[in-house]
């Protein structure tokens, strides 16, 4: 029996910093959840949405004196949430950044510009010598599976020539 407690002992030893990580990243920005996001209405003051989320990753002027707000974690996290501002810093609208509808919105010939403004900054970014394209991915939600799932899209000459999904899967141990 002795060599069971000892066993069990090694592998507890080995897996808590992966756990201590897990609960500190899980406590760390309460705006990751959804349901923080799904809280935020138009007519709510910005301060009361940057107390839910924090501070914003950036902030995109959108020329007729409003603002958009993008709050994400990426290439961390699978979120994307953007909260536009009036001129007076009250919620006008809320864009879920990796719906369905959103990612469907990316279209050949987009420029990077146009990509970026629908979707969260700091996508992981590499060329691809073999097709000679630059290629952006973010995590997004993968509902319904503990997989992951990635959104990929692909500029030539600064212009979207195609999009992707695909899925990681995670490895059970």
């Amino acid at each position: 029996m002795p060599y069971f407690n000892a066993r069990c002992s090694r592998r507890f030893r080995s897996a808590l910093p992966a756990v201590m990580a897990a609960l500190l990243l899980s406590a760390c920005g309460s705006w990751s959840t959804e349901g923080a996001f799904m809280a935020i209405k138009p007519g709510m003051s910005l301060a009361e949405a940057t107390q839910r989320f924090g501070k914003p990753k950036r902030i995109l002027d959108n020329g007729n004196k409003t603002r958009t707000l993008e709050f994400s974690n990426q290439p961390l996290s699978d979120l994307c949430y953007f909260v536009t501002v009036d001129a007076t810093d009250k919620v006008v609208s809320t864009l879920d950044g990796f719906s369905g509808e959103n990612l469907s919105s990316i279209q050949k010939a987009m420029t990077r510009d146009e990509v970026e403004r629908k979707l969260c900054a700091n996508p992981e970014k590499v060329h691809s010598r073999m097709t000679d394209e630059d290629v952006w991915d973010w995590t997004i939600r993968n509902v319904g599976s503990r997989d992951g799932r990635h959104f990929v899209v692909y500029f030539r000459n600064d212009r979207v020539t195609r999009t992707a999904y695909y899925d990681v899967l995670q490895s059970i141990n």
